[in-house]
């Protein structure tokens, strides 16, 4: 079955029986393809709660994520946009909890 999704641009993205879930929508929001799901799932990326959790992360904790990333054979630019993505994620969950 195919199911026609809509990004926060607006977007339609088509997705062939793979579920579209938080992990694809976050790759397809920072640029990366969701090929990449099941790479950034291993390294603990598996839900938009974990994500929050590990943007909300200080500068050091953080930098030893980035060498799981870089161990789980991610490019610089991919963990580049992952991290500050992350960052962005829980900027924005702060703020609406607020």
């Amino acid at each position: 079955a195919v199911t026609l999704l809509h990004s926060p641009g607006g977007k339609r993205i088509s997705k062939k029986s793979k579920p579209y879930d938080a992990v694809n929508r976050f790759l397809t929001e920072i640029g990366l393809s969701e090929d990449l799901a099941d790479v950034v799932k291993g390294v603990g990326i598996v839900d938009e709660a974990r994500m929050e959790a590990l943007g909300r992360l200080p500068g050091s904790a953080l930098d030893r994520f980035e060498n799981s990333l870089a161990g789980a054979g991610l490019d610089v630019a991919a963990r580049l946009l992952i991290i500050e993505g992350l960052k962005q994620r829980a900027v924005v969950a702060s703020a609406m909890d607020s």
